[in-house]
C-alpha cells in the first residue's frame, strides 16, 4: 500500500500548479484517462476547502506493490513486473496485476547512512522507505544498499543495474582470462586528443562470456534474494550511460554535448591494441590478446555491404586502400585494418577536428552512411550481450536500457536508439530542460518515441544549491537550477506535469516514470542532487533548520548551518497528483 501523510501546500506551489493549468492524463477516444486539470485536484486540499492539510487525505487504494487497484489489467496478475498498453497510454503493471507509475530514486547506497541518527542500517534502510513513501515516490532506484532493495519491513520495488562493460573492462572476479579491451584506450593522442569515456571492443567474444558469468554471480542475480523468481524486482538497467561513451549522448548540433561517433573511433583505433592500456579512469589493464574485434568486425560488415569489392568501398569513400586487412601497419599502411586518421578521406588534420569525429564532416555521404549503419550494428552487439546474459537465467523481469541514454536530455543518434528499441523492454532516458537548448529539451521525449517506439523511464536531476548544503559552491553546469527549494520544487513540479503528458506522434503516451536522482547531496560532486542534506535533514521547510527538532517518527533533525527551504512539499504534491489522476472517474 502507498502511504501518505497530510502536509501543508504552500500557495507558491498552488499558485504555480494553477496558473500553469497542469493537464496530467489527457484522454483519447476509448481511454481509460479522463481529461483533468491538476488545479482541480491541487483546490481540493486548498486552505479553507473541504480537505485542507490537517485533514485526511483519500488515497488511492493500491495493492502491496503499489498498483492501483481501479485500474486493472486485463491480462491479469503475472507474478513480476511487465509493461503494456492501457489505452493509448503505456503503463508498468506490478505482479498483481494493475496499473503502476513508477516515482523512483535512484543512488541510496550505504555510503549514506547516517550513524549519528539511527542504531543500524536496517532501522536506517526502513526509515528511507517510510519517507520515501510519504514523498510520493514507489520504488528504490539503481545503486541502492541491500539493506534498502531488499529491507524485509515495508518493502518497495527495486531496480537493480546489472554493469557488464564496466566490470569486464576490469575482469571483476576473475570470470574470463583477461579484462576486455576499450576503443578509446587505443586511439593515440595525435589521431583524437578530446575526452576519452569507455567504449567496450563489443565484438571481443570474452565480453560475451564475461557478461553472463557475472549475472549469475554474487554481483547480481546470486546477491538478488530469490534471484528470478524475486517479485520485488521491477528490472534490470544494463549498465551505467558513461560505459556507452559517445553511444548514449545526444546527436549534433548539441554543441554542448559534443562526443565522438562511436563508429568513427572505431574506424580510427588501433589493431592490434596496445598492452598495457588504461581504459578512462580504471586501472591499467595488461592483455595477451590483442585483437581488435570491433575493427575487424568493422571490416567484415563493409566486405559483405561491398559485395567484398574493394575498389566499390574506395569509390563510395574517395579512399584508397590497397587490402581489406594490413597493408605496412597501422597509421602508417594503406590497408583498411592500418587506418588511424591518417588518410584525409577520414580526417582534414591530425587531431582530427570536432566535425571530423563528431559529425564525419571529413568523410562522403556514403562513408557517413555505412558508419551509421555499422553504429547500429556496434548497438545491438553491446545490447545483446547484456540482455542474452539476462534472459539466460532470467526470463520474467523487464530489461531495460543503461541509465542514460539520451544523456543530458538531448536525443541520442537515430541508429543507436533503432538498435537498442531490438532488444530492451524499456528504454531508460535522461531528461532535463535548462539551462541551455530548453526547446530541444521539451521536444527530446517525443522524438526519442517517434524514433523508437518504446517506452521510457526518465533520469531527473535538479539542483538548488544556493539554498543547500552545498551553499558554497555553483550548481554543476549544464543542469537544470534553481535559486530556492521552493523554486526546484515549482520546476519538479513542472517536469512531472510534461514528462506524463509526452506524447508520440501517432498519439501514444510513453511514459512509465521517473528516476529521481538522489537520496542525498554529494559533496565530491558539490551538488545539491539530494532530497536529504548530509545530515539526513529533509529538504521540507522544516528538516533542514538550525534548530534541533524531531520527524514525525521522533528521529532527530536540525543542526545545520542555515535553514533552508521547501522542495518536498511541491514534490509530494505532483507524485500524489499522478496517482489520482490515472484514476477512472465515476460519471
Amino acid at each position: 500500500m502507498l502511504h501518505f501523510r497530510p502536509a501543508a501546500i504552500s500557495m507558491l506551489v498552488l499558485a504555480l500548479a494553477m496558473s500553469t493549468a497542469f493537464r496530467l492524463a489527457a484522454g483519447t477516444p476509448g481511454s481509460v484517462f479522463p481529461e483533468i486539470r491538476l488545479s482541480d485536484r491541487i483546490e481540493q486540499d486548498a486552505p479553507g476547502s473541504a480537505k485542507t492539510a490537517d485533514s485526511p487525505r483519500t488515497e488511492p487504494n493500491s495493492d502491496q506493490y503499489g498498483g492501483l487497484v481501479a485500474l486493472s489489467s486485463p491480462n491479469g496478475a503475472s507474478g513480476f513486473f511487465r509493461v503494456e498498453k492501457f489505452g493509448k497510454r503505456w503503463m508498468l503493471v506490478t505482479p498483481a496485476g494493475h496499473a503502476f507509475w513508477m516515482f523512483s530514486v535512484q543512488n541510496i547506497g550505504d555510503y549514506f547512512f547516517a550513524g549519528r541518527k539511527y542504531s543500524n542500517k536496517p532501522q536506517w534502510a526502513v526509515q528511507v522507505r517510510r519517507r520515501l513513501r510519504d514523498w510520493g515516490f514507489n520504488t528504490t532506484g539503481e545503486f541502492g544498499a541491500a539493506e534498502v532493495w531488499f529491507g524485509k519491513n515495508e518493502q518497495m520495488p527495486f531496480l537493480c543495474i546489472f554493469r557488464p562493460v564496466s566490470n569486464a573492462l576490469r575482469n571483476t572476479g576473475g570470470y574470463v582470462r583477461e579484462p576486455v579491451k576499450e576503443i578509446y584506450s587505443n586511439i593515440p593522442p595525435r589521431v583524437y586528443n578530446a575526452y576519452r569515456g569507455i567504449l567496450i571492443d563489443a565484438f571481443d567474444p570474452k565480453y560475451a562470456e564475461y557478461a553472463k558469468a557475472f549475472f549469475d554471480s554474487q554481483y547480481n542475480l546470486g546477491w538478488i534474494p530469490g534471484g528470478a523468481k524475486n517479485p520485488w524486482l521491477i528490472g534490470y538497467s544494463t549498465e551505467d550511460g558513461d560505459e556507452w561513451f559517445g553511444l548514449t549522448v545526444g546527436a549534433p548540433p548539441d554543441k554542448d554535448v559534443i562526443k565522438p561517433h562511436p563508429a568513427w573511433a572505431v574506424l580510427v583505433s588501433m589493431d592490434p591494441m596496445r598492452t598495457p592500456a588504461k581504459p578512462g579512469s580504471y586501472p591499467i589493464q595488461k592483455y595477451a590478446d590483442l585483437t581488435n574485434y570491433s575493427k575487424q568486425a568493422l571490416r567484415d560488415f563493409l566486405k559483405s555491404r561491398y559485395n567484398n569489392n574493394l575498389a566499390a568501398l574506395n569509390t563510395g569513400w574517395r579512399s584508397s586502400y590497397t587490402s581489406w586487412d594490413h597493408d605496412g601497419g597501422y597509421a602508417v599502411g594503406n590497408g583498411f585494418l592500418d587506418e588511424g586518421g591518417q588518410h584525409a578521406w577520414v580526417a582534414s588534420h591530425l587531431p582530427a577536428p570536432t566535425g571530423d569525429w563528431n559529425t564525419l564532416d571529413a568523410m562522403t555521404p556514403a562513408a557517413k552512411k555505412d558508419l551509421d549503419d555499422f553504429l547500429e550494428t556496434f548497438t545491438e552487439k553491446i545490447s545483446s550481450v547484456a540482455v542474452n546474459a539476462i534472459r539466460a537465467r532470467d526470463p520474467h523481469h523487464l530489461i531495460f536500457s543503461p541509465d542514460t541514454m539520451n544523456q543530458w536530455g538531448f536525443v541520442c543518434r537515430e541508429p543507436v536508439l533503432r538498435a537498442a528499441a531490438k532488444w530492451f523492454d524499456v528504454l531508460h532516458v535522461g531528461y532535463q530542460e535548462g539551462p541551455v537548448f530548453p526547446a530541444e529539451r521539451l521536444a527530446a521525449p517525443s522524438a526519442t518515441y517517434d524514433i523508437a517506439g518504446k517506452p521510457m523511464v526518465y533520469w531527473i536531476g535538479l539542483t538548488a544549491n544556493r539554498d543547500s548544503s552545498m551553499s558554497a559552491f555553483e550548481d554543476p553546469y549544464g543542469v537544470d537550477h534553481a535559486a530556492t527549494q521552493v523554486a526546484r520544487g515549482e520546476k519538479y513540479a513542472a517536469y512531472i506535469n510534461h514528462l506524463f503528458n509526452v506524447r508520440g506522434s501517432n498519439g501514444d503516451y510513453p511514459s512509465l516514470g521517473i528516476d529521481f536522482w538522489g537520496w542525498q547531496d554529494q559533496g565530491n560532486e558539490r551538488s545539491n542532487w539530494g532530497l536529504v542534506s548530509p545530515r539526513d535533514n529533509a529538504y521540507d521547510g522544516s528538516e533542514a533548520h538550525i534548530a534541533a527538532g524531531k520527524d514525525r517518527w521522533g528521529f532527530s533533525t536540525g543542526g545545520e548551518t542555515t535553514d533552508y527551504g521547501d522542495f518536498l512539499s511541491a514534490v509530494r504534491t505532483a507524485n500524489l497528483a499522478v496517482y489520482q489522476e490515472l484514476l477512472p472517474r465515476a460519471h
